[in-house]
């Protein structure tokens, strides 16, 4: 044990200060008393601050030693588990009785195994973690936390070294300051003959129609043959086998950019001999650039036989498609900059198409374009999908005051066929209907199995929660019979007032073939309507379609019921007959746009009809019909712009508008307006994958203010991510995020000012399996166990030998000091402010005069002995004297004279209690001390 000081040159003021003390101690205090205890307190209170202002500390040296046994259970040590087990149950097995052990176990993270104790237990690496990557920096960190500060610090590594994640090299310093003896056990990989691809490139930015070439690198650990493929947006475009030498193979193939926009590439590789598939794919992708091209897609063809001629004239790159064969991921979508649908009904489109047109549109800048008809917006089925979505006008009409009052029943079935998914899709759908109705017009339900049951009846459709919550009351029952069904629905709309009477009728089953006829012949002659929708492959379809054509309305078909809620809003819409149009009237121009610009002066051809909708608060309504309905709206939805045309191309409205001179200059006005690039300023953008971060630079060449950045991103399972950036110099932004994905990530750069976009910009990253699964060298990691001078272990009986590093541990008492100080203050104003020393000294007082009265007593007595002692012995040689005269006066011998002799001696004998009286009064002196 010593003594250490933080601040040793504070120790010089204490005899300064000392000296001062007593000085001011003595001029200013008369009493002696008082002036040595307040003397001797203050030295003690500037002693006791003088040690805490100096910092004290007393220093142990630690017996105890703290042993963490860290452990990597990462991919590429798996089958190394056992082998580690065995050593550390080897290794404790000769610990000291001062020996403390605990276990954490690491991969990409770090995780306790076995809390630090003296009773280790065996029962090792059971806790899990991701084994993906192999973060030594994570595992020491998580081990240094562990190991208390006042025990000697030993940690034992037992891994490869081939760390991928983290960088030790960061805690060099750190493991130096803090003495932690480091000592490693390395680990041999046990794994079989393994092939990865190491590497696999092709250029990020090509030209339409340019061949470039594909670089891939594949490592094995022996010779063996492999199938490659190359598959690019899901096509095969490469197939070939290789014979793969031991180490690494270089192999360049060649491609042409075909498409156009973003394109995802991937290599697999068969080995004949391997271990792990997970890295036998790889990703890459290619931005392919052309001219803008856009999609045209139709349901007829005649539909899209105008926008075709028109897009040819003006020089525009397109593709024509059938609705059933619209793209279905993103990337394929973002090859065009602008989508048009022509007359296109939604349940035609494909649902991923529905769900990807949301982000083409307003996270990557797309453009969409949709052209009316009777298969198009409300009665399209386009009603609370993603289409009605991003377009700038509503399917449902408001504020219709001449539109004629309905009723509608709607007929489900709900035998056991129907239960599960299909029963509760139609639910939706019933409920949908309900929603889409306005609240004079009446809706009626009846459900049916073997028999009807009415489940809503017919009412106002004001009271929505209260229907709603009946039709969700509808539960599965037994057979399937429709007649006793419509003949129900038909008897009650026979008794509403209302203008039109429409039934829609779903079924999946079959049931009576015979008996309509009367039934719908009565249908007829009170104008009530009937459509029907089959669902799966067991409706009777022949039955429905002369069901429907016979009630005069629409037959559906729907294999997995998807469909169902859009076809019953459908019908909803179509029954109300206000939705079509059918008016001749001049388009009204309601404000200035570019789109109007070079036809303000010549005036607009006149329509025949459109489809009715309603603007949306947001939009820009640049044309109108003569009961302000729109005829064309646009609006920017996010990053993209889409416009709406509420009458067709075919030429049954809009003949006129085909033969009009100006038609091909306002078309492509239209399509301009979806596709136009609205960056002013180029954005690049950069990013670099490290240690499981994505590290993201966006650089900018707007420089004179700051603006809202932002990256966007679609991962390989087209899940959106977004980061926001921040500034770290004028025009530069950076970002980052962490990728829970393998493979190609698309990015979107945006730049706003406020709510402006003023700048886009595409990029794009490949996330690889983990390097885990690659077989690299650990020398870096030797380099750092010799820089910290770490030892490199064999046999567990090395593990607790006597440590070198032993722990100083120092306990500063800086605090204890100025508490007694605080105490010694708190005397020593007592001291002076009660006057306590001179109360003491008063007290004193009578003390001091006793003890003088008892040496004054004393001192008498003991003279008063004296001279008696004195005057005894004067007497008795005066006597002696008087005597011996005697004798020689009377010249008698003494031998003679003895009975003289004897009575003088007796007489001399008597007088001797002169000398007894002096002894008795010795004693008696004795006593009374």
């Amino acid at each position: 044990m010593r003594v250490e000081f933080g601040r040793t040159w504070i120790l010089l003021l204490f005899p300064i200060l000392v000296f001062i003390i007593f000085r001011i101690s003595k001029n200013y205090y008369s009493n002696n008393f008082k002036k040595y205890l307040t003397a001797v307190t203050r030295c003690i209170v500037i002693l006791f601050l003088i040690l805490s202002l100096a910092d004290i500390s007393i220093v142990n040296t630690s017996k105890e030693t703290s042993t963490i046994f860290l452990s990597d259970v990462s991919e590429s040590v798996s089958e190394n588990k056992e082998e580690i087990k065995e050593f550390i149950r080897n290794a404790i097995k000769d610990k000291g009785k001062n020996d403390r052990v605990g276990s954490v176990i690491f991969g990409k993270d770090a995780s306790l195994d076995v809390s630090i104790t003296k009773d280790f237990t065996s029962d090792i690496l059971e806790t899990d973690v991701n084994k993906s990557y192999t973060d030594i920096e994570q595992g020491i960190l998580k081990s240094i936390a562990l190991i208390p500060r006042d025990t000697n610090k030993r940690i034992v590594l037992l891994t490869d070294g081939k760390e991928n994640k983290g960088k030790t090299e960061k805690l060099i310093q750190s493991i130096k300051d803090q003495e932690i003896e480091i000592k490693v056990k390395t680990l041999e990989s046990k794994a079989a003959n393994e092939v990865y691809i190491d590497n696999f490139y092709v250029p990020q930015k090509v030209n339409l129609g340019e061949q470039f070439q594909i670089n891939m690198d594949v490592f094995s650990t022996t010779h063996t043959n492999a199938k490659i493929t190359v598959i690019a947006d899901g096509e095969k475009i490469i197939t070939d086998n290789i014979n793969l030498r031991k180490g690494s193979n270089n192999y360049v193939l060649k491609d042409t950019a075909k498409k156009m926009g973003f394109v995802s590439y991937e290599l697999l590789i068969e080995p004949e001999d391997d271990r792990l598939t997970v890295n036998n794919t790889y990703s890459a992708f290619t931005f392919v650039k052309s001219s803008p091209k856009v999609l045209i897609v139709y349901d007829q063809e005649k539909d899209a036989e105008q926008i075709e001629k028109i897009t040819k004239s003006i020089g525009l790159n397109y593709d024509k498609i059938k609705s059933v064969q619209v793209p279905v991921n993103l990337e394929n979508m973002l090859r065009y900059k602008s989508i048009i649908l022509c007359n296109v009904s939604a349940d035609n489109l494909s649902e991923d198409f529905l769900n990807n047109i949301e982000y083409y549109v307003k996270d990557f800048g797309g453009g969409l374009v949709t052209i009316g008809g009777e298969n198009s917006y409300a009665l399209g089925g386009y009603y609370k999908t993603p289409l009605e979505t991003v377009l700038p006008v509503n399917m449902h009409m408001r504020g219709i005051k001449d539109k004629p009052n309905m009723a509608m029943m709607l007929v489900i079935d709900k035998s056991g066929s129907m239960s599960g998914r299909n029963l509760r899709l139609a639910k939706e759908a019933a409920m949908r209907t309900v929603e889409v109705l306005e609240d004079n017009d009446e809706i009626g339900v009846i459900a049916f199995d073997d028999k009807p049951y009415e489940i809503v009846q017919l009412q106002k459709a004001e009271d929505r929660d209260t229907i709603n919550e009946s039709i969700l009351n509808i539960n599965e029952g037994g057979g399937t019979s429709i007649l006793p069904a419509l003949k129900d629905a038909y008897n009650k709309l026979s008794e509403s007032k209302a203008e039109i009477k429409h039934i829609v009728l779903l079924t999946d089953g079959q049931a009576e073939q015979t008996g309509y006829e009367p039934l719908l012949a009565n249908m007829n002659n009170n104008k009530i309507t009937l459509s029907t929708v089959g669902v799966g492959d067991g409706a009777d379809t022949k039955l429905l379609s002369y069901l429907a054509a016979s009630g005069n309305g629409r037959n559906y078909f729907t294999k997995d019921g998807r469909n169902i809620p859009r076809i019953f809003a459908k019908e909803a819409f179509m029954a109300t007959r206000t939705y079509l149009n059918n008016i001749t009237f001049t388009p009204i121009m309601n404000s200035y746009h570019n789109i109007l610009a070079d036809i303000y002066d010549e005036g607009l051809p006149k329509l025949q009809g459109y489809i009715g909708t309603s603007p949306k608060d947001a939009a820009t309504v640049l044309l109108s019909s003569p009961v302000n309905d729109p005829i064309l709206s646009v609006w920017q939805y996010g990053l993209g712009r889409t416009a709406a045309w509420c009458s067709d191309l075919s030429g049954e409205w809009s003949a006129l508008y085909n033969t009009w001179d100006k038609n091909n200059v306002f078309w492509q006005n239209i399509i301009n307006y979806t596709i136009e690039n609205y960056s002013d300023e180029p954005i690049e953008i950069n990013s670099t994958y490290e240690n499981g971060e994505v590290n993201i630079t966006l650089n900018s060449s707007n420089k004179d203010y700051l603006l809202d950045s932002t990256v966007q991103m679609k991962s390989p399972s087209n899940k959106l991510v977004n980061v926001n950036l921040e500034p770290v110099r004028k025009g530069v932004y950076k970002g980052k995020f962490i990728p829970d994905e393998v493979g190609s990530y698309m990015m979107k750069g945006i730049q706003k000012d406020g709510d402006e976009i003023v700048g886009t910009g595409l990029s794009g990253i490949t996330i690889p399996y983990s390097e885990e699964y690659k077989l690299i060298d650990n020398n870096s990691f030797m380099d750092f166990v010799e820089k910290i001078g770490g030892k490199v272990i064999n046999d567990p009986d090395e593990v607790f030998s006597e440590i070198d590093n032993k722990v100083k541990t120092s306990k500063n008492i800086s605090n204890i000091l100025l508490i007694i100080v605080l105490i010694l203050w708190i005397v020593d104003i007592a001291l002076r402010r009660f006057n306590i020393a001179s109360k003491i000294s008063k007290i004193t007082i009578p003390f001091k005069r006793l003890m003088r009265l008892l040496d004054n007593k004393k001192v008498k007595e003991n003279k008063s002995l004296k001279d008696n002692i004195e005057d005894n012995k004067s007497n008795i040689k005066n006597e002696e004297r008087s005597l011996n005269e005697k004798e020689m006066k009377n010249g008698k011998d003494t031998k003679k004279d003895k009975p003289r002799n004897n009575k003088t001696n007796k007489s001399n004998k008597d007088k001797k209690p002169n000398l007894l009286d002096t002894s008795e009064l010795l004693g008696n002196t004795k006593r009374k001390r």
